[in-house]
């Protein structure tokens, strides 16, 4: 949160993700984790700001459309927002660069690489989008020629 217009506590979450996602995928999830620990505070009638630095997770959060990739995550997103509202609370999502020096944005930053070094190829709720799934096939495909080459006579 932003010191300068709003309380803030930081409160450090985690969720494991695939270590072959990328950028959106880690950031949709993100969201859909402070979604959960709000909604799960049963936090009702309040102002609620929650800042990012990734404004495609806003938006995706925010779309009326079909999501194409993160298909759960973001519906079940959008979902815990419409309950959030529906608890006659105001959900304000912020997009701020990540270069403007907010203490917690770069606590969260530095947070996020240490989560990303125990990053799991179990993808969280046991879904996989087509993205994910290709980058594994793929790797696993190269792994495999890897070997059937070294150990190939040629």
């Amino acid at each position: 949160m932003h010191p300068d217009t709003h309380e803030s506590c930081a409160v450090l979450l985690k969720r494991s993700v695939s270590s072959l996602s990328n950028n959106y995928a880690d950031e949709v999830e993100a969201v859909d984790l402070v979604l959960n620990f709000i909604y799960n505070a049963d936090i009702h009638s309040k102002e609620i700001h929650f800042y990012t630095d990734y404004q495609a997770a806003i938006q995706s959060v925010f779309s009326t459309q079909i999501p194409k990739t993160k298909i759960a995550t973001i519906l079940n997103a959008q979902r815990l927002r419409k309950e959030l509202n529906d608890r006659d609370n105001s959900l304000t999502m912020h997009w701020k660069p990540g270069y403007m020096n907010i203490s917690e944005n770069d606590l969260a930053d530095r947070q996020a690489k240490e989560a990303a070094k125990e990053a799991v190829d179990i993808v969280s709720h046991n879904i996989i989008d087509v993205n994910s799934a290709n980058q594994m096939l793929q790797k696993m495909a190269i792994e495999k020629w890897n070997v059937q080459y070294q150990m190939s006579e040629t």
